[in-house]
């Protein structure tokens, strides 16, 4: 039998490589066909004064359509070495659908942990793990969420660090 990989820190903030945080500020994107984001206040942050995004799905959404939310790093990245991004998720309690969690590029994962659809109204973290392939530097790290219309997800505490 194989051992989990360990999730990573979750209280290593500022190791995160998706500088300039805390702030959700240039740099971030959101699928507008499939998500609305903005800063939010309607629920308090996991820790200290992360701020807090909103993600309204203005449609269903499938395994296509899924990756609504996310930071682009353009280099800096060493390729082979295996990365890990994470955030902080909060579901609506009306929230319907059958994923909430991260993707890494598309890139073959090591290791995941997506949120419990069972639990929603409190903070989860969620994560996944995959090794930058060779000749790439470049990532573009996603909240990913399979949900009907109307769904209400929150996310804070985004990180990416080696691991």
């Amino acid at each position: 039998m194989t051992a989990s990989p360990p999730s990573p820190g979750l209280d290593e903030y500022g190791a995160s490589l998706l500088a300039p945080l805390p702030w959700f500020d240039a740099g971030w994107w959101h699928n507008r066909a499939v998500s609305l984001a903005y800063r939010s206040t309607a629920v308090a942050p996991p820790a200290g004064d992360w701020p807090v995004m909103a993600h309204v799905l203005t449609q269903d959404t499938d395994a296509v359509t899924g990756a609504l939310f996310g930071r682009y790093v353009p280099d800096g990245l060493q390729p082979g070495t295996a990365y890990v991004v994470s955030c902080w998720v909060w579901l609506d309690a009306a929230f319907r659908g059958a994923l909430v969690g991260m993707v890494f590029d598309g890139f073959a994962s090591s290791g995941m942990e997506n949120a419990s659809l069972l639990h929603p109204r409190e903070w989860q973290r969620v994560w996944v793990r995959a090794p930058l392939p060779d000749g790439v530097s470049a990532a573009n790290p996603r909240l990913y969420i399979i949900g009907q219309a109307g769904g209400l997800v929150y996310s804070s505490g985004w990180k990416l660090e080696t691991g």
